[in-house]
């Protein structure tokens, strides 16, 4: 494959292939940031190539684990298509893990999404944190949802609304750690004005 990835003149079927080679060697190596830039590149000018190519939302879920900004890149341009949701959905059927936390994190202040994705988002992370039998990994996954939230808040991402009430099961484990506090501080916060 040539080293110098132009988009002019050339053959879509040929950028087709080429986005798919690169995209699967990065899923199981890593590619250079003159490849990366190509791949952007071609999704931005032409965001439907990633279905055209069937590099489906299991792929992108994968590609988040291996480059979060590639994945975060793509996603942001794949909003600009038709069935983007199905993308989305992958966030709700996956055990989330702190990069794709970071890819949702940054995808909410870059794309408008409905309080209702972004309510059961929260929802599917509270119900991984309790299903987690790690106290460890618990603590930790605990800490970077309180992290995330409190985020979105401060930046007017999201609203209170969009918390569900079963966000206090991540509080009774004895919240002594600082993200956690806040966030159970913003949110009592919150109540006690309604």
């Amino acid at each position: 494959m040539n080293e110098n990835y132009s988009l002019e003149d050339v053959d879509i079927s040929n950028v087709k292939n080429a986005i798919l080679n690169l995209l699967i060697k990065q899923l199981n190596n890593n590619i250079n940031e003159q490849e990366i830039q190509f791949i952007k590149d071609a999704v931005k000018i032409y965001p439907n190539i990633i279905n055209e190519i069937e590099f489906g939302p299991d792929k992108i879920f994968e590609l988040i684990e291996k480059n979060t900004s590639l994945s975060l890149s793509i996603l942001y341009q794949l909003s600009q298509i038709a069935d983007y949701e199905k993308y989305l959905i992958i966030f709700i059927q996956r055990k989330w893990s702190i990069n794709s936390l970071k890819v949702m994190n940054m995808l909410i202040q870059l794309v408008e999404f409905p309080n209702i994705f972004i309510k059961t988002y929260i929802k599917h992370c509270i119900s991984q944190i309790k299903k987690e039998t790690n106290q460890n990994s618990k603590n930790r996954m605990r800490i970077l949802l309180s992290f995330f939230l409190c985020n979105l808040l401060e930046n007017h991402h999201i609203t209170f609304e969009c918390i569900p009430s079963s966000i206090d099961e991540i509080f009774n484990e004895n919240a002594s750690y600082r993200e956690i506090l806040l966030l159970k501080e913003k949110i009592e916060e919150y109540r006690n004005k309604i």
